[in-house]
């Protein structure tokens, strides 16, 4: 077994959990957790479509054509990440969370 089987393995289990969590409403949606989710399942799909259908990789046997094509939707997926939302609601969050402590602070003092 390859090591790329394992590790979509393990994906496949963490994306049925967190479904699972998701809809007997043991926590519940919140998109941070969801762009956190999409962001690692496109990452590495993409990654995996990119790398392992390289031309140079001569183990998987499908036409240069259709090596393109996966290729091509490795790209798609990595270009479709929501970048602007990781920084709305892992970055720019804290920084106004700061800044509002700051303010408290200075009116408190």
């Amino acid at each position: 077994m390859e090591w790329y089987h394992s590790y979509f393995g393990i994906l496949k289990v963490v994306v049925i959990i967190v479904l699972a969590i998701f809809y007997l409403n043991i926590i519940s949606f919140k998109p941070p957790i969801f762009i956190l989710i999409d962001t690692i399942f496109k990452i590495s799909l993409g990654l995996f479509n990119i790398f392992f259908f390289m031309p140079s990789n001569k183990k998987v046997k499908l036409p240069f054509e259709d090596r393109m094509i996966v290729i091509a939707s490795g790209f798609i997926l990595l270009m479709l990440i929501d970048f602007q939302g990781i920084k709305k609601e892992f970055f720019e969050s804290k920084e106004h969370a700061k800044k509002l402590v700051a303010e408290k602070r200075k009116r408190d003092s």
